[in-house]
């Protein structure tokens, strides 16, 4: 499998001369294999990856999964081209909304907000809700399992020829499954999965077990996530130990914070990568940019 980043931010798009190293386009992560292309994520990152498909990927058929329905996962749909084109099937995989879920991504193109509806697009979309759950495609093994965020978000598990790819985006590592449970934090992703389906953080580490790559929500510093608690994400440190405790061979820190530099994140990649050198271990940890591209 060939990962490849499209949008790397959260929140919102921050384009310019600070953000032109790691880039300013929110989420979207391409997954190809022997067979087919995935798309995570419909971030403004999407619409770049629109032309290329259009321009070098010779079949019409399109799986793109989302990981919630918060706006920066979905504000680049708009201006994904291949939805204008009738030669197109795209299926859109996503966490179960209570049967809302199209409602939820296609309402950012109501009339108000945007000149084309859902209903008139050339392309045929179909959307299919997901909750905790594995399925197939071609000879792909795709797992899902709710994570910690303030509504329904899913983490995912692609598994293809004996390698394992897993994204754990948004995910607030340091918030307990009881704690949400009790009602304490995500009282909306309560709301929508119910109790039972609240897994306890073994259970989130033993999907990531052992993955070849593991791409993590790490938005904050330790020192900006003391007053950012309960806000869904994880900082990079919580990030990188608990991609320790799965055990990946390689982690990718995502969803970066709109505020933080160019700059800020060469200091954060260097400090990490110094820091697994003076203990002497050889851990491979890697700050994501768009453009980047990774072999699993």
């Amino acid at each position: 499998m060939i990962v490849k980043f499209w949008g790397v931010r959260g929140s919102i798009p921050v384009p310019g001369l600070n953000t032109a190293v790691y880039g300013g386009n929110t989420s979207c992560i391409e997954i190809r294999n022997d067979e087919t292309i995935f798309i995570i994520d419909a971030g403004s990152g999407i619409r770049a990856l629109g032309e290329k498909i259009k321009s070098s990927y010779p079949k019409y058929e399109i799986n793109l999964f989302l990981t919630h329905t918060h706006w920066d996962h979905i504000q680049g749909l708009p201006f994904f081209s291949p939805i204008f084109d009738y030669r197109y099937k795209i299926l859109i995989h996503g966490p179960s909304m209570l049967g809302k879920l199209r409602n939820m991504v296609s309402g950012q193109m109501g009339y108000i907000y945007f000149p084309v509806k859902v209903e008139d697009l050339s392309s045929y979309i179909d959307f299919r809700e997901l909750e905790s759950e594995t399925i197939k495609i071609g000879n792909t093994k795709i797992s899902t399992l709710y994570i910690y965020h303030p509504t329904a978000c899913l983490g995912y598990s692609f598994e293809y020829l004996g390698k394992k790819l897993v994204t754990l985006f948004d995910f607030e590592v340091d918030v307990k499954g009881e704690q949400i449970i009790l009602g304490d934090f995500f009282p909306q992703m309560l709301r929508i999965v119910g109790k039972e389906n609240v897994p306890s953080i073994d259970d989130i580490i033993e999907f990531a077990y052992n993955a070849d790559l593991l791409i993590i929500d790490a938005q904050y510093t330790k020192a900006e996530y003391q007053s950012k608690k309960g806000w869904g994400h994880s900082s990079i440190p919580s990030a990188i130990n608990f991609g320790i405790k799965t055990k990946a061979k390689k982690i990718v820190l995502f969803h970066l914070d709109p505020s933080r530099k160019d700059e800020d994140m060469m200091l954060i990649e260097h400090y990490i990568e110094n820091y697994f050198k003076m203990k002497g271990v050889d851990f491979k940890v890697y700050v994501s940019r768009e453009g980047m591209e990774i072999e699993v």
